[in-house]
């Protein structure tokens, strides 16, 4: 049987991948601007290592896996794929 946390993360994750799609079809954000939040979600990962960050914390208490190797490696790994298909293929197959 499937956990609740395991459905959240699904949810999550094709909500968020639908809500970039819409954006970036849109040219509300770009390619670049991924990066940058790749940068910040990295960053966020790090610092919550040390301490406490009120909504990042309660985020990641409800959406991490508890087994995994840091903080928000799951977020951070599908950002990655996100940008590396951005750049590698043209927008209508990585769409």
């Amino acid at each position: 049987m499937v956990s609740q946390l395991e459905v959240r993360r699904q949810v999550f994750h094709i909500l968020s991948g639908v809500f970039l799609v819409t954006l970036l079809a849109h040219n509300i954000i770009t390619k670049f601007f991924l990066l940058i939040l790749l940068i910040g979600a990295f960053t966020f990962s790090i610092v919550s290592l040390k301490s406490k960050i009120p909504l990042i914390t309660w985020i990641l208490r409800k959406f991490d896996r508890k087994d995994s190797a840091f903080p928000a490696l799951g977020a951070i790994s599908y950002l990655i794929g996100c940008i590396l298909v951005l750049y590698i293929f043209p927008k209508d197959i990585a769409y």
